[in-house]
C-alpha cells in the first residue's frame, strides 16, 4: 500500500506540474482564447495559492511543488488572455477575489481541518467556469485537450492519495477534479469534427 501511495504522489506531482503547460502553449502559440474561461485562470491561482498555503500550515509538503508550477502555468495563461482581450483581465480579478477570501473566516474561526475540506471543495469552484465556457463556446478551439486529460490523471491520483491518507482535501479535490475533467473531456469529444478543421492563427494587434 505505501508503494502504491509514493507512486500515486509522484505522479500526481509531476501532472500537476505540467498540467497547465499545454493550454498555456496553446494560447501562446495560436492566439484563439475562445472557450477558456478568464474567471476560471483567476480562481485557478488563487485555489493554488491556498494549497502552498495549506501544505505549509498543515506541512503536507507533497502539495507544494504542484501547486507552486501550477500558479506559474495559470499566470502564464492570465498573461495572454490579457494581450489578446485586456478586458478579461477584469474577470480574472473577479475570480481571484471571490474565492481567495473565502478560506480567510474559516480558518480563522475553525481551523485546518475545515479549511483543508474549503480548499478541496474549491477544486470543483475552480474548473467550474471552464466547465460552462466550454459548453457555451460553439467551438471552443482556445482549450488544450492536453490540459484536461492531465488533469483528469492527477485528480484521480490525489483521489488515490487522500484515500491512503486520510486527507479530506485530497479525497474531495480528487472525486470533484475527475467530474469536472470528464466534462470537458466529453465536451471536446462532442465538438471534435469542428474542432479539427483547420485553425488559423491569430494575429496580434
Amino acid at each position: 500500500m505505501e508503494g502504491i501511495l509514493t507512486t500515486s504522489v509522484v505522479l500526481a506531482n509531476v501532472l500537476g506540474a505540467i498540467m497547465a503547460f499545454p493550454q498555456a502553449i496553446r494560447l501562446v502559440r495560436t492566439r484563439h482564447t475562445e472557450g477558456v474561461s478568464p474567471v476560471w485562470a483567476g480562481i485557478s491561482v488563487a485555489a493554488n495559492t491556498w494549497w502552498i498555503v495549506y501544505g505549509i500550515g498543515t506541512r503536507l509538503w507533497e502539495v507544494l511543488p504542484v501547486s507552486t508550477m501550477s500558479a506559474v502555468a495559470y499566470l502564464m495563461i492570465i498573461w495572454v488572455l490579457g494581450t489578446v482581450d485586456p478586458s478579461s483581465l477584469r474577470r480574472v480579478a473577479v475570480g481571484f477575489v471571490a474565492v481567495a477570501i473565502v478560506p480567510v473566516p474559516v480558518l480563522l474561526t475553525l481551523g485546518w481541518p475545515a479549511v483543508g475540506l474549503v480548499v478541496g471543495l474549491l477544486y470543483g469552484v475552480q474548473l467550474s467556469p471552464a466547465v460552462i465556457s466550454a459548453y457555451r463556446t460553439a467551438i471552443p478551439l482556445g482549450i488544450s485537450p492536453a490540459t484536461w486529460l492531465l488533469a483528469w490523471s492527477e485528480a484521480f491520483l490525489w483521489g488515490v492519495y487522500g484515500v491512503g491518507t486520510g486527507d479530506i482535501a485530497l479525497i474531495s479535490a480528487g472525486l470533484v477534479g475527475v467530474v469536472m475533467a470528464t466534462l470537458i473531456l466529453v465536451r471536446l469529444v462532442v465538438v471534435r469534427n469542428r474542432m479539427l478543421e483547420p485553425m488559423p492563427t491569430r494575429v496580434a494587434s
